[in-house]
Order: structure tokens, then C-alpha cells, then sequence
């Protein structure tokens, strides 16, 4: 094997393993492979698509209180600089700015502080 057949077989072992993943809510995040004398080494991040298990979900159910926010707030929409946002979870690492909001009308995850939020939602 020779490393222009090594790329090739990783390629066609992403495409196998996006099969399966998706069979079983996964989705690949990072694919790596080295190839060296005749040797293919690949590495395979997988991460689950179900949403309950996603960490920032969590990290709302788990901390929002202790942040001040209210426990019904993941979902829930509200206006900053004229913009519409939908709170997507917290990053309770992240004392400054903890929660994670997307554009209504689609678009990049911005951080919010959390007196900001709550002071949004109560207008």
C-alpha cells in the first residue's frame, strides 16, 4: 500500500463508519489517519446526536438556578441589540458568560452573561 491507496481507504472507511454512527445517534466529529511504510493508522471521534445527552443541555437542567436563571428558561426566547435569541444551554465553566444562545433566524451560537438573560426575559 502506498500512500495515495492509504488515502483512499480512509475515505472509504469514513463513509462505512458514518453508516453505522448514524445507526446508532452518533455522528463522527474528527477523523485522523497517518499512514507510514505500508502502516494506516485512523482514529474515529464520534459524539451522539441525542440531544439528551448533550453536555450544555445538561449543564442548564443541573446549574441553572445557581446562576440565577429560571429552571424553564432552555428554549425560551428573548432580544439583545435588537436581535432575536433562543437559549440552547450553559457552559457553567464559563462564569463570566454562561449561556449559549442561537439567532431565531439561524446563524452562530453566541455566549450571554447571565444577569443579561434574565434581565431580557423578564421585559
Amino acid at each position: 500500500m502506498d500512500k495515495t491507496e492509504a488515502g483512499v481507504v480512509q475515505r472509504e472507511i469514513s463513509e462505512a463508519v458514518d453508516i453505522i454512527l448514524a445507526r446508532h445517534k452518533l455522528k463522527r466529529k474528527v477523523t485522523r489517519a497517518s499512514y507510514t511504510e505500508g502502516t494506516l493508522r485512523i482514529t474515529i471521534n464520534a459524539n451522539s446526536t441525542d440531544p439528551a445527552h448533550d453536555p450544555k443541555i445538561a449543564d442548564w437542567k443541573r446549574y441553572a438556578a445557581a446562576f440565577g436563571l429560571p429552571a424553564d428558561g432552555l428554549g425560551r426566547t428573548f432580544t439583545s441589540r435588537g436581535q432575536a435569541w433562543k437559549i440552547v444551554g450553559l457552559d457553567a465553566g464559563r462564569r463570566r458568560y454562561p449561556v449559549i444562545a442561537e439567532p431565531v433566524t439561524g446563524g452562530k451560537a453566541m455566549l450571554f452573561t447571565a444577569e443579561g438573560v434574565v434581565s431580557a426575559l423578564s421585559r
